[in-house]
Formats: C-alpha cells, structure tokens, sequence
C-alpha cells in the first residue's frame, strides 16, 4: 500500500465518522437528559476524531509535494 492509498483509507474513515456524527446530530433533538449529555459528549469525541483523521490524510496526501 502506498501514501496515497493510505491517504483514501483515511478519507474513507474520515466519511463515516462524519455520516455518524451527523446522525447522531440528528438523534439529538429528541434525546433528553443523561441520554442528550451522553450523545453530545460521544458527538465532541468523534469530531475531535474526525479532525485528527483529517489532519493525517492531508499529511498523507501531501508528503511528497513538500
């Protein structure tokens, strides 16, 4: 496997994380007390998640441009 396949695993990654945190952004209208703090706490994490897959595949795509 080379960089930029490497590169589309990442930016596979990065689509699923962003379809679940924009169900999961969906659900949370309804979703009501320790249940609403728990998504929008699971919600923070994955988008932190999904920054860091973000940031790696732009490394990854990039290396041998700079």
């Amino acid at each position: 496997m080379n960089l930029k396949q490497l590169s589309d695993e990442y930016r596979a990654a990065a689509d699923r994380l962003q379809d679940r945190i924009a169900a999961l952004r969906a659900e949370l209208p309804t979703a009501r007390g320790e249940k609403a703090f728990a998504m929008q706490k699971r919600i923070d994490l994955l988008y932190a998640e999904l920054l860091d897959v973000r940031t790696v595949m732009g490394y990854l795509r990039n290396y041998y441009n700079d």
